[in-house]
Parts: structure tokens; sequence; C-alpha cells
């Protein structure tokens, strides 16, 4: 009975050591699996800390050169403005320089001529001037109308603005006449354009210019026969810096009426503004 009791314990304590063994190995195992899991995570939490502060040092870096940028662009609108304004300063200037270049020299006054007036009064390439309604038949005005119009003609002198003015220049050896007053000032100032008057012959010629696209053209009053009505001759000298913008129509010679006098200047300003 003794010895069974023995042989049992022996069995008991043998399966206990086997148990506490393999119990052993299994916890090594798992222990050595964490010890590997949390290696890994800690050189995980590293390249994350590490890409991290790269990734401060570029925004960092970003934002210092995003001031820097809008300090440079600041800068560069302020250098833009007082460009402009320079700019507006010099058109300024020139446009009082070509309104001083204009005035005849002395101080001279000249009156001015409508097409209207031109009709009426006969208006030659020259300074005379024929009624065609006060002919006595013998090319003279009776001496009572002459006095009249020479007394009407010193008060127009004196009536005459300042600003009103006529240049003579010459041009590929021929003399023409260039008239300038406030109407046409006030004109250009409502079309955006400069214009320059030239009586030729028996038509009237306008050469007009927008002077920050270089776009030129010319307009010519051509009278109908014994009447005050008449058609309008537009034709280019030059498109400038609008030649791809332009109209076909821009680039052809036209021929309309006083009535389409504003669509036309309309459209041409359009084309300007969206040009500019």
């Amino acid at each position: 009975m003794e010895q069974l009791h023995t042989r049992l314990y022996d069995k008991y304590r043998n399966l206990k050591k086997r148990r506490l063994s393999e119990a052993s190995d299994c916890n090594a195992k798992v222990q050595g699996e964490f010890e590997k899991y949390l290696t890994a995570v800690e050189s995980m939490i590293e390249d994350l800390k590490s890409e991290n502060s790269q990734l401060r040092e570029k925004i960092s870096s970003l934002e210092d050169s995003q001031a820097e940028y809008q300090q440079t662009l600041m800068e560069e609108n302020r250098k833009v403005e007082e460009l402009s304004s320079e700019v507006e300063r010099l058109r300024n200037v020139a446009s009082a320089e070509d309104h001083r270049s204009i005035r005849p020299q002395g101080g001279e006054i000249v009156s001015l001529a409508t097409p209207t007036s031109i009709a009426k009064e006969g208006y030659l390439g020259s300074d005379e001037r024929i009624d065609t309604n006060l002919d006595n038949g013998l090319g003279e005005l009776p001496p009572k109308v002459t006095d009249t119009i020479q007394h009407d003609n010193r008060q127009n002198e004196h009536l005459m603005p300042d600003c009103c003015g006529r240049k003579m220049i010459n041009s590929d050896g021929k003399e023409k006449d260039y008239v300038r007053c406030i109407y046409q000032m006030l004109i250009e100032s409502l079309v955006g354009m400069k214009f320059a008057v030239e009586n030729q012959a028996d038509d009237m010629h306008l050469s007009v210019v927008h002077q920050s696209s270089g776009y030129s053209f010319s307009l010519t009053w051509l009278r109908k026969d014994d009447t005050d009505e008449g058609e309008l001759l537009y034709r280019v000298s030059s498109l400038g810096t609008i030649e791809k913008v332009a109209l076909d129509w821009m680039k052809e010679d036209l021929l309309f009426s006083m009535a389409m006098c504003h669509s036309f200047f309309d459209r041409i300003s359009r084309v300007l503004g969206r040009h500019t």
C-alpha cells in the first residue's frame, strides 16, 4: 500500500514538473514575441517623430518663404503703383505739351469753321472765303455788307477763346493747316483719342490717333453736290498694337453717314477697351 502511494506521488510530481516546464516555455515564447513587437513599435514611433520633425521644419521654411513672397509682392505692387502714377503724370505732361504745341505763335487767335459753315461760306484750301448767297454778279460785295462782315470778324476775334489756335506745318513739302480749340479738346476727352483737323481743298480731313495703342486712322468729310449733307470716309493708317483684336471692318475703307458717327466711335471704344 505504501509503495502504491509512493508511485502515485512520483507520477504526480513528474506530471507537475512537465506542466510547469511547458508553461514556462510558452511564457518565454510569448515574452519573446512581445519584446519583438515592442521593439518594432518603438522603432516606428521614433520614425514618426523624426518625420514629424522634418515636416515641421518644412512648414516653418514654407512660412518663411510665404512671408518673403508677400513682402516681395507688396514691394512690387508699390512699384507698380509708382510706375502707374509716373505714367499718368507723363501722359498729363505730354497732353499739356501737345496742347501748348498746337497753339499758334505770337498768340494769334483764329476762328474755327465747322462743316456747316464751310458749306455755307465756301471755304477753300486757303483763308479766303467766298459767300455763295451775297454775290452781286460782279464778284464783289456791297460796301455796307463788307463793313458788317469786317466788324463781325473783329468781334469774333475778341470773343474767340485763347485756347483756340492754328498751326502751320510742312509735311512732304506741302503746307497743311491744323486747327485746334476747346471744342476739339472736349471731343478728344470724350472719345479718348487725339484729333488733328486739316482743310484739304473742298473737304475736311480728320487725323485720329489713339496714343496708348498707336492705332490711327483718317476721316474725310465728303460733301454731296449742292447740299450741306455728306458722308465720312474712314481709312486706317496704322492698327498699332490692336492688330490681333481689331475687327475686319477696321482694316478696310468704310463710308458712313454722320448719323452713324456715334455708333462708329462706340464700337471702336469697345475694341480699344478689350485691348487695354
